[in-house]
């Protein structure tokens, strides 16, 4: 019942922000300026994030103290993307692949199919469990600070960035948080506190001697984010709206942040209002940000339609027992 309350409240903040948003742009202004979109940039932003959840799923492989094929762990990352579109709020799709990549770990580790090379100590406590969420969460820290860290890499080229300091200060914040935060978790185990930090200090103690595995899933991140630049500047340009690639790389990762708050179903509304916000200093007018925003949230969606395809491929290989 408490889910399905918190659901329903998301929901009206989703509703409740995009009535506003469309009272003061006007939703046919916006329909008129999604049908200018070009299918070609539409399809091309749609096959950069399928190959951004290729490399994101080579990045997670690397993550994983066994040996277990890239092709199902993309079925099970696409799995995630299906569920983080089309059910948000029942059932977290990291949650889910968490609990597939679990099942494989237990089952892979009587056959003793591990790595050669140094890696992650399969020590822990429920280690298997432990271990795929750990994994998990490493690969979401790494896509985040990476994100970041390319936003705020791109300040000093960025046209307009001084001319708004209330936006500018976000990006530096989070980024300095990012390294002591990191720094603390990696380095000075917790044993005592709230559940949520000591399985945080956990989760960094799996990783903390493989630095260079770190930094090689880090490089993977870089590309992975560019990728996902580069999607929402094709969907600029099919749009025809002049924005160039460095405004996006400013302003994207804090859109992403804001998004990230969890008061919205997938962030609709709350995303739409960051678009309108943030590149309204750009100059883009309300109507065609918030087009934009929804052109690229359709993008996503279209791609997790692959994610409902593996999900059935994966139910029926797996068996009533583990559906």
């Amino acid at each position: 019942m408490k889910n399905v309350l918190l659901v329903v409240l998301k929901l009206c903040v989703s509703v409740g922000l995009l009535s506003l948003l469309l009272s003061r742009t006007g939703g046919d202004e916006i329909l008129a300026t999604i049908r200018t979109v070009d299918l070609g940039a539409f399809a091309a932003a749609v096959f950069c994030y399928i190959v951004s959840c290729m490399l994101s799923t080579l990045r997670w492989q690397m993550l994983i103290p066994q040996r277990l094929p890239a092709r199902k762990l993309y079925s099970y990352y696409m799995i995630g993307v299906f569920f983080n579109n089309y059910l948000p709020g029942l059932i977290g799709g990291d949650a889910v692949k968490a609990y597939y990549l679990s099942g494989d770990l237990k089952a892979n580790s009587a056959l003793e199919n591990t790595r050669q090379e140094p890696t992650i100590e399969l020590t822990h406590h429920d280690a298997h469990r432990s271990v795929a969420f750990a994994s998990v969460f490493m690969d979401r820290y790494l896509g985040f600070f990476s994100l970041i860290a390319l936003g705020l890499a791109a300040y000093p080229f960025g046209p307009r960035w001084p001319s708004y300091p209330e936006v500018v200060w976000i990006l530096p914040a989070f980024f300095c948080a990012g390294i002591v935060l990191s720094a603390v978790l990696a380095w000075i185990p917790i044993r005592r506190g709230p559940r949520f930090v000591i399985t945080l200090s956990e989760y960094f103690g799996l990783y903390r001697s493989n630095a260079p595995l770190l930094c090689k899933a880090f490089l993977y991140s870089i590309v992975i984010q560019m990728l996902n630049f580069w999607a929402v500047y094709l969907l600029a340009q099919g749009l025809a709206l002049r924005l160039d690639f460095i405004t996006i790389v400013m302003n994207l990762p804090v859109v992403i942040l804001i998004t990230l708050l969890p008061i919205s179903i997938s962030g609709i509304g709350v995303r739409e209002s960051a678009f309108v916000w943030l590149f309204g200093f750009a100059g883009v007018p309300a109507e065609k940000a918030m087009a934009l925003s929804l052109v690229w949230f359709l993008s996503t969606v279209a791609a997790g339609i692959w994610g409902l395809i593996e999900y059935l491929r994966v139910r029926a290989a797996l068996g009533p027992e583990k559906k």
